[in-house]
């Protein structure tokens, strides 16, 4: 699980959740013990509840440990019940060590089941975006870089912390429908024919009609930064020539990063990076034309904090 999925889940903060038990085993007895709150209502209800936070906020335990847990509310919960209803014995407390127990393996269950999925997705997202970037040795993790920046630059404007996340996976396929268009096109030393730039020109769209059909991608944004990241915010870019805002803000966060990557990296036509001073010029002067004056500045401002930088190999870096 990459830092921008953990900051993205809530699921992750099981200290919050550990609390919440402590906090939520708390009240039930003392709405029973001393608010006289109905034990049918405190039993039925009020321990579901912290069985529900022990699941989530203990699920990284072994499975014996909620075994032993959940006996000893049972136990807990008998004794309080009993206060108003004599007679009860060992059927009792098993009948209720079987609901508390069940519920919070469930729980437990359900979530590692859940984080499993995410970890795959991006597991073949990442699997995805390694083979587009093996194709070329110049431009060899570009879609790492790219996500990360991205990530980076979506964190510094304070977006959510599942918007960021997002955008990281959508970064990572920007360039998929790349893989549609011919090497020697790809990594031409030369400048490129008309035709062939109309040619790279597709590769918005290819990847578009490549993963749309992906439910998930189109609930979290992702096919949008795959569709516009070539979008300019002057309106000059492509496939649509959109503007401004009506281009969508994580392919305007994209595109910065993007470029970014491009104007730091080694490429084909270039022998080495350019300097740190000329990557802000220039990003400076295109602000508010090619991209997205605020997500611009997020990144001026991440590189002067130096939370990106230059390294000895001229690699651009994020901390």
């Amino acid at each position: 699980m990459n830092e921008f999925q953990k900051r993205a889940s809530i699921l992750e903060k099981r200290a919050t959740y550990q609390g919440l038990f402590y906090i939520s085993l708390l009240a039930a007895i003392l709405l029973r013990v001393f608010f006289k709150m109905d034990p049918r209502l405190f039993l039925e209800g009020t321990f579901v509840v912290v069985c529900i936070f022990m699941g989530i906020g203990f699920r990284h335990f072994n499975i014996f440990v909620h075994f032993i847990g959940t006996c000893a509310l049972s136990i807990l919960s008998g004794y309080i019940g009993m206060m108003a209803f004599q007679g009860m014995g060992l059927i009792f407390y098993l009948f209720h060590w079987g609901v508390y127990f069940l519920l919070t393996l469930m729980i437990k269950l359900l979530i590692e089941r859940y984080q499993t999925e995410q970890e795959d997705t991006l597991s073949l997202v990442i699997t995805l975006s390694k083979t587009l970037d093996a194709r070329d040795a110049y431009t060899a993790s570009h879609s790492e870089n790219v996500a990360h920046y991205a990530a980076l630059i979506a964190e510094k404007m304070r977006l959510s912390p599942r918007t960021c996340h997002n955008i990281y996976i959508g970064a990572l396929l920007h360039d998929i429908g790349k893989i549609g268009i011919p090497e020697n096109i790809l990594n031409k030393p030369s400048q490129l024919t008309e035709a062939e730039f109309e040619r790279i020109k597709e590769h918005p769209q290819r990847g578009y009609e490549m993963v749309n059909h992906i439910t998930k991608f189109k609930k979290n944004g992702l096919l949008d930064i795959i569709h516009y990241h070539h979008e300019r915010y002057d309106g000059s870019g492509y496939p649509f020539g959109l503007k401004e805002h009506s281009i969508p803000l994580a392919a305007r966060i994209v595109s910065v990063a993007d470029s970014f990557d491009a104007m730091t990296s080694k490429r084909v036509y270039r022998s080495r990076p350019l300097t740190t001073d000329y990557v802000i010029n220039e990003i400076k002067q295109n602000s508010g034309t090619q991209f997205d004056p605020d997500a611009a500045k997020a990144l001026i401002a991440l590189i002067e904090e130096e939370k990106i930088q230059f390294n000895t190999s001229h690699l651009w870096l994020a901390k």
